[in-house]
């Protein structure tokens, strides 16, 4: 079921700046009506700022009020929307309504999608990118080389066509998850899409970047593959890594890959 922006409008503040307030809320509602959850709050922020300056002639930061004809419906403060409420407490209000509704979806249940990390499906033009990255010796036994996935991937191992999320800290790649689905033509009930590779580079490990990154994973493969289910071989040696997915939701399985790795599902 699609879930829209909108719907974290539906219940309005008990108290407001000024009359024009309510008139920009219906506004903002409207103009997110059509957008889909997941959504990125910086992206969401910016989007009314923008709103805000289109319908009023005035960047939100520059004055306190601005009047806007369309909103006036009488009063002393009629088509005056206050810039002060908008940024206190309208829009804080909003992003963690936000939030909320993305996790609530996406099933990250108490985990904050965080603004920092992005993550961006690379084109194949791309791919050599991610030959930079590489983790610590003492993990090399639980991944393979980003040069081993990236051949894997051009030469289409299991007969899956495999992509790759670029993981972005800012604008620095830091790493990648390479994912696909798996295709039973006959009985496409039995498709499996895998998350099957899940880099951070050594450098930036530690600083809880992973499950950021993970947590958008999780939303924009359910939402780029419209799955129900999300599988993820890993070594069961791998007791760091294995934390780490079962808090986001993985749950483990009696399921082996081809290469006998432990499986772990996350059900929608």
């Amino acid at each position: 079921m699609k879930v829209y922006v909108s719907k974290i409008f539906k219940q309005e503040p008990e108290t407001w700046g000024l009359r024009g307030d309510p008139m920009f809320w219906k506004e903002l509602k409207k103009q997110f009506s059509n957008i889909q959850i997941p959504y990125d709050e910086v992206d969401f922020k910016n989007k009314i700022l923008k709103i805000y300056k289109l319908k009023t002639g005035y960047n939100i930061f520059d004055k306190e009020m601005a009047y806007v004809k369309d909103y006036d419906t009488g009063g002393m403060s009629g088509g005056l929307v206050s810039s002060k409420f908008w940024l206190e407490k309208a829009i804080p209000l909003l992003i963690k309504r936000l939030n909320e509704l993305n996790n609530k979806v996406y099933g990250c249940h108490n985990l904050k999608v965080y603004s920092n990390i992005k993550i961006k499906l690379l084109s194949t033009s791309e791919w050599n990118n991610i030959l930079i990255l590489s983790v610590s010796s003492t993990q090399n036994e639980f991944i393979e080389t980003s040069e081993q996935c990236l051949n894997e991937a051009k030469n289409r191992a299991y007969q899956i066509t495999w992509s790759f999320y670029g993981i972005y800290l800012n604008n620095d790649l830091i790493g990648f998850a390479m994912h696909g689905e798996q295709i039973y033509k006959l009985f496409p009930i039995f498709n499996k899409v895998w998350l099957d590779r899940f880099m951070i580079d050594e450098k930036y490990q530690g600083k809880g970047h992973g499950k950021q990154a993970l947590i958008l994973i999780i939303q924009s493969l359910f939402k780029d593959y419209n799955c129900k289910r999300i599988y993820l071989p890993m070594y069961k040696t791998n007791s760091l890594a294995f934390r780490l997915y079962k808090k986001l939701g993985f749950k483990k399985t009696w399921l082996r890959d081809v290469n006998g790795e432990l499986v772990m599902i996350y059900k929608k």
